[in-house]
């Protein structure tokens, strides 16, 4: 994984020393971010965002997250052409798929209004 983990520091002040100075760092240069920049951490963490373009965000092929069920189960997805429909239904989709169905009222009735003044061709 990445190699910070909550409760995993050595100390109180942080994960890593103040005074860390890496190899062929110019003298009195200090950087001591580089103590947890290792390369163990770099491919783990390169690892976990791979997997999270594969898989999304679980645990799934070295991912940072946790998973809740198996890591090979995929789903299919097809188009579906909108339906015409009229203008409380169109509402409610927008609604639900862009808002989650928390629109209000006042950004109902600006929809409800763009709807109406919209030409024929361009209504769902």
């Amino acid at each position: 994984k990445v190699g910070q983990f909550p409760f995993g520091a050595v100390d109180v002040f942080n994960f890593y020393h103040p005074e860390y100075l890496p190899e062929n760092f110019p003298n009195r240069m200090v950087g001591p971010e580089f103590q947890i920049f290792t390369m163990p951490n770099v491919i783990g963490y390169l690892n976990g965002m791979t997997s999270s373009l594969v898989y999304g965000l679980g645990n799934c092929g070295g991912g940072f997250g946790w998973s809740q069920g198996t890591c090979g189960g995929g789903g299919s997805f097809t188009f579906t052409e909108a339906q015409a429909g009229n203008r409380d239904d169109t509402i409610a989709e927008l609604d639900l798929l862009l808002a989650g169905g928390h629109l209000g009222n006042h950004s109902k009735a600006v929809l409800a209004y763009e709807y109406d003044q919209a030409a024929a061709g361009q209504k769902l």
